[in-house]
């Protein structure tokens, strides 16, 4: 009989908790899930294959799925950010043996898996492992500098609640920082006192001035944390009297649209807009 089968990278940090059923108290946390499906054999991506999760033990097609996909023309999916729990995992994929598996996502954060089909010609052993990969607020001390909380702290799950525009907009809830709009990007915020804080970009410090929306979209966001004067970091004690606000980009794979700003396409751009200008200098 032929096996599909599941490969999911080396185990980081205990993912294999107990399959139980998703439980209310998991319901606040959420896993970025991503995967990658490819042929075993070759190891070519399988694109177009139907991925679905639903609840452990739900029968296929018995009900409205936990989430369903599927993969891109590189064989890759995104199920987006899913309460932590236990999964029943199917993937069906022509001419490929049907995959059902339980996955486990014991704790938040972002979890890779590798799914490697097998042909229903071929006799081969699914191979099962799993992997939670580190999001950079993680390995950066966001959650550590929130617990001691002496900042204001905004992460994704907060930004994706306010629906802004422009990142501009995020400080508009934020305590003691205030937004003076400008023209196009150039709004400007300032903290209590009407000073101009310390901007840093992953670690890096930003040239004044600093035209914020032009540096970083809200979809590329991943967190924020604002510091009124004494209390920045220690890293940054002497740099300013004002405060520092410290962001944090995502990780590429975690944007929901990821080609948006592709090289073809910014080319595609720029090729289009220069074609429109010839056109109206020849009219």
């Amino acid at each position: 009989m032929a096996l599909a089968g599941l490969v999911l990278l080396p185990s980081l940090t205990g993912l294999a908790r107990a399959q139980d059923p998703i439980s209310d108290e998991a319901v606040e946390e959420r896993v970025q899930l991503f995967g990658e499906i490819v042929d075993r054999r070759t190891g070519e991506p399988i694109p177009i294959a139907a991925v679905t999760l639903r609840p452990p033990g739900d029968q296929l097609d018995s009900a409205e799925p936990v989430w369903s996909g599927q993969s891109d023309e590189i064989g890759r999916f995104q199920a987006g950010a899913i309460p932590v729990g236990a999964y029943q995992l199917n993937v069906i994929a022509v001419p490929f043996s049907r995959l059902t598996y339980t996955l486990i996502l014991a704790e938040e954060g972002v979890v890779d898996v590798r799914i490697e089909m097998v042909g229903f010609d071929y006799q081969l052993e699914p191979v099962v492992a799993s992997a939670r990969r580190m999001t950079q607020l993680e390995t950066r001390g966001f959650y550590e500098r929130r617990r001691v909380g002496l900042g204001h702290f905004v992460d994704r799950e907060d930004i994706d609640s306010q629906m802004a525009v422009r990142v501009s907009d995020l400080f508009r809830s934020v305590p003691g920082a205030r937004v003076i709009p400008g023209r196009g990007n150039s709004t400007t915020i300032v903290l209590r006192g009407g000073c101009t804080p310390l901007f840093v970009l992953d670690g890096s410090i930003l040239a004044r001035p600093v035209a914020l929306d032009t540096w970083i979209s809200v979809n590329g966001l991943e967190g924020i944390e604002v510091y009124h004067a004494a209390a920045a970091p220690v890293q940054y004690t002497g740099r300013t009297t004002c405060g520092v606000v410290m962001l944090w980009s995502r990780d590429p794979l975690s944007l929901s649209t990821p080609r948006e700003l592709s090289w073809k396409r910014i080319l595609a751009a720029v090729g289009i807009g220069a074609l429109i200008v010839l056109d109206v200098l020849i009219d």
